[in-house]
């Protein structure tokens, strides 16, 4: 066996295992509480889209943007605004629709990186 076979099976097991780790990470659930208002807090949820690149779409959530792709095949992230009894909201973010091609969800990174940019907006808001 030649040492570039060997290079080759190893690199397509490593893009295999990263492939897996990125679709099961980016399938996750986020929540976190905040003390602003469900208004306030939708409202900079929706801050973190930018609109040519995010469209509005129907969905699960209060909020539900769709990644713009050329066929419109691209990730849903649905945000839900909660109030909480002791004043404040409980938002949770999390990917609602998605396009798989072979093993790897399309837009899974786009996906993480949106949700940690909302995440980050919400709490720097307090």
């Amino acid at each position: 066996m030649s040492a570039i076979f060997v290079v080759l099976i190893l690199l397509i097991v490593v893009i295999l295992v990263l492939s897996a780790w990125l679709n099961n990470a980016s399938q996750r659930e986020v929540q976190t509480q905040v003390t602003l208002s469900p208004q306030r807090a939708a409202d900079v949820a929706n801050t973190a889209f930018n609109t040519f690149t995010w469209k509005d779409v129907g969905g699960p959530g209060d909020i539900n943007k769709r990644r713009r792709t050329m066929n419109d095949s691209g990730p849903v992230i649905s945000i839900d605004v909660a109030d909480l009894p002791s004043g404040g909201s409980n938002i949770t973010v999390w990917m609602s629709a998605w396009t798989k091609k072979g093993p790897t969800i399309q837009g899974s990174d786009i996906v993480m990186r949106q949700r940690s940019k909302i995440i980050k907006r919400l709490e720097a808001e307090v």
